[in-house]
């Protein structure tokens, strides 16, 4: 601990933040919303003798950690202890409100008293408190450490200004949070006011604009009136998040500048250090831009009807993705409109038809408790961790290293939190036991390969759940529009053009955000992209993704992002007469329990290797390799015995195509395979086993069949009738590659730059995917993606 530092006010810089542009900060998106602004994170001590009255606890470490881009200075604590006051010399905690930013450390006083105000404390306890636009400001679990703490006779609620003795008073002013409280202080130099949030930078105040998060607009002007009233003339105002305080007021020696002394009229300061230097300027030096004159942007400045529809953002695409960049816009008090080609009744693109398996990295039911929906099962469920290192390795192990490692980066530093987001807003997940759970002989289940979380209700659960969120936030989703141009004026992207019902429609905002699915749908593309063949493929999901956008941006000189020639592709029933985009079955129609059997082509012969990997790393590539048998078609061969492991929800679904046979040379004539040759495969994959290693479906057991191909895992014998064939095709999911991105989705040109108002997320943003992917990353990374879209758009 520092000597004792004297009396006074200090701010505490415990974190900071250079990865925010000013639209995040200031009501209404202004017109230089792309800029820059970097944000710091303090706390404040009012220090008397050897008593300190703290204001505000910050968020901790850990909480850092999980909400990401927040480099940790210290802890308060630490801080504090920098003036040379330990937590238990500290008489008072004010909490200006209870954001989670503002009450990390609630335990870290053992002896003060917490002061808040009556309205800020009832409205995080009541209902509104758990709406998506509300619930991921605060920490839920602090709010209850509150309310123990409460109950413990350690918190004094207030119903208005308050004074804590004769230098010190709270003053309630509410707008950022229905109860926002900022604290006077009186030193003989004059009045120090700490607004903490009623105004987060000076520009705020000096601007009359207000901060982007608004609980109550009037209020908060009211808010930057009384602060300019309680400091008077002689008085200072310490915003709450500003990185200029420090330009402002001098450090206090010894506290590696992250301490600074807060009086009315301070003596000059030194310029800001090198590391605070490079930290504000970092983003200003990274968002420079050439002149519209050296862009290669075509400008279609066409003349806008006035009946367009306006807004703030313009998403186009009602998927996962589509709605995480709405929600994330929306949060921000940006309007939003979004735009989808399916009617009502055809909506949720590709992820309506997926199982809803979201990829994330955790640590077992401890980060997983609190996310899933309570399960009787879960009490004999053993889920293993999956650690972000496993999951990068993963990414880069099925892409074959060809994906973009900046944006894996980004989606395994972001997918867990990403989920919690949506968790928060009302999006509900669940423990996938019929998917990537085997249930052992005493009753207990183990969770495998990495991809343990899915929606409650699949895909078709997770778009009723992102559209009850929309219409909690405002969002105006509108349905049937084929949104087919981009309007650009000036080299910046203003709006949309398509129709609807027949007509045109044109609708105009800041920000679009292109979120319309690949070119999958699209067989002319397909052919040409993919290859010879890939016309043919069955399109799984949606007929709605064909690459409009795409190509709309590709005019305007957009760069194109990751690899075109190759998608997401898999076994999908070849026999079944509704097999394309079909939203009864949906996932349903998908044959994935091959690692287990044998899959031959109409020849009779093996050309795969069934058991390389647990399926959720092959499935998405084995597609193309079916595409590429004798008529595109392949058969999934099982026996008696290994009937019963085949996941029900596939095959035993009404109208699964199936064919059952007593010998496998009648199983061959009713599938119109030459007997011989299939009675061949299977005795020579039967004797080649090695049958000295035990079988063993919840791990890769080694148990091997030295046959070509040969079958690396889970190699049983096929020897047993009734014998069971189910014909798989081709079915294509997604295409891997779109246009190229930053890492929050701003479409580049060719050269690199960003082009302004144009983003992209999900399968539109094209470069984390190559060759194959890891079951289901790809809606983790639209939620990631567009979430990080929707925060800047």
């Amino acid at each position: 601990m520092s000597a004792p530092a004297g009396d006074g006010v200090y701010a505490l810089r415990y974190a900071w933040r250079t990865a925010s542009v000013r639209g995040e900060h200031f009501y209404g998106h202004p017109a230089d919303c792309m800029g820059p602004w970097p944000i710091d994170y303090y706390t404040w001590a009012i220090v008397r003798g050897d008593r300190a009255i703290v204001v505000d606890t910050g968020f901790t470490a850990a909480e850092a950690a999980r909400r990401g881009d927040r480099p940790y200075v210290a802890s308060p604590v630490e801080l504090l202890g920098r003036l040379g006051l330990g937590p238990e010399q500290v008489s008072d905690v004010v909490l200006s409100h209870l954001h989670y930013d503002h009450t990390g450390h609630l335990d870290a006083y053992p002896a003060a008293t917490l002061h808040v105000q009556r309205d800020e404390l009832d409205f995080w306890r009541g209902p509104m408190a758990r709406r998506g636009a509300y619930a991921h400001l605060l920490h839920p679990g602090d709010l209850a450490r509150l309310g123990e703490l409460e109950a413990a006779g350690r918190v004094r609620v207030h119903a208005g200004d308050a004074r804590l003795d004769d230098r010190v008073s709270l003053h309630l002013v509410g707008g950022h949070t229905a109860g926002t409280q900022v604290v006077r202080v009186a030193t003989d130099a004059g009045p120090v006011v700490l607004a903490s949030d009623a105004s987060h930078f000076y520009a705020n105040l000096d601007e009359d604009h207000p901060y982007g998060v608004v609980h109550e607009l009037p209020r908060m002007y009211l808010a930057f009136d009384r602060l300019r009233e309680l400091a008077g003339d002689d008085g200072v105002i310490v915003p709450g998040h500003d990185p200029r305080v420090p330009d402002r007021h001098p450090a206090v020696p010894g506290t590696d500048d992250a301490v600074f002394s807060l009086t009315p009229h301070p003596p000059p300061v030194n310029p800001p250090t090198r590391e605070r230097r490079n930290r504000m300027s970092q983003q200003v030096e990274t968002a420079a831009q050439p002149t519209t004159e050296d862009r290669a942007v075509a400008d279609r400045a066409e003349p806008i009807e006035a009946d367009a529809i306006e807004a703030d953002v313009i998403v186009v695409g009602g998927g996962n993705a589509g709605f995480s960049a709405a929600h994330a816009a929306a949060e921000r008090g940006r309007r939003v409109l979004l735009l989808e080609r399916g009617t009502r009744e055809e909506s949720g693109g590709n992820s309506f038809y997926t199982a809803g398996a979201t990829r994330i990295p955790h640590d077992g039911m401890t980060d997983l408790r609190d996310l899933v929906e309570p399960d009787e099962r879960h009490a004999v469920s053993e889920v293993p961790p999956y650690s972000r290192e496993e999951y990068a390795a993963d990414l880069a192990k099925v892409t074959e290293g060809r994906g973009d490692p900046e944006l894996a980066a980004v989606l395994v530093a972001d997918a867990l939190d990403a989920v919690r987001w949506l968790h928060g807003l009302g999006v509900k997940y669940r423990l996938m036991y019929e998917r990537q759970a085997f249930q052992r002989p005493d009753g207990s289940y183990l969770f495998w390969g990495g991809l343990h979380v899915g929606n409650v209700g699949g895909g078709e659960g997770l778009i009723a759940d992102h559209t009850a969120v929309a219409r909690r936030l405002g969002i105006d989703v509108r349905y049937g529009v084929h949104v087919t141009d981009l309007i650009v004026t000036a080299g910046r992207v203003v709006g949309v053009r398509g129709t609807a019902d027949g007509a045109e429609l044109t609708a105009r905002a800041e920000s679009v955000i292109i979120a319309a699915g690949g070119f999958e749908a699209n067989p002319q593309w397909r052919e040409r992209y993919l290859g010879p063949g890939w016309s043919h493929a069955v399109v799984r999901g949606t007929p709605n993704n064909t690459g409009d956008l795409i190509a709309a941006a590709l005019d305007l000189g957009a760069a194109r992002g990751g690899d075109w020639s190759t998608c997401h592709s898999v076994q999908w029933d070849a026999g079944h007469p509704e097999n394309a985009s079909n939203r009864e079955l949906t996932n349903r129609l998908t044959r994935q329990s091959y690692p287990f059997g044998i899959l031959v082509n109409r020849d009779g012969l093996r050309f795969l290797d069934e058991g390389a990997d647990f399926r959720n790393y092959t499935y998405a590539k084995y597609g193309r390799e079916i595409l590429a048998q004798p008529g595109s078609v392949a058969y999934q061969i099982f026996d008696a015995t290994l009937r019963p492991m085949l996941r029900a929800e596939e095959y035993e679904m009404p109208g699964v195509t199936e064919v059952v046979a007593d010998t496998i040379e009648e199983l061959a004539g009713r599938i119109g395979v030459p007997a011989e040759a299939l009675a061949r495969t299977v005795g020579e994959f039967n004797a080649s086993i090695d049958r000295s290693v035990p079988f063993d479906p919840t791990i890769k057991d080694g148990r091997s069949a030295a046959v070509r191909p040969p079958k690396s895992n889970w190699a049983a014998p096929i020897e047993t009738g009734p014998f069971y064939a189910y014909p798989v095709t081709c079915g294509i999911t997604f295409t891997f590659g779109g246009l190229r991105g930053d890492l929050d989705g701003r479409v580049l040109d060719e050269s690199g730059v960003p082009i302004p108002g144009l983003y992209a997320c999900g399968e539109a943003l094209g470069g984390l995917f190559s060759v194959n992917y890891p079951g289901g990353s790809g809606l983790a990374a639209g939620m990631v993606f567009g979430r990080r879209a929707g925060r800047i758009a």
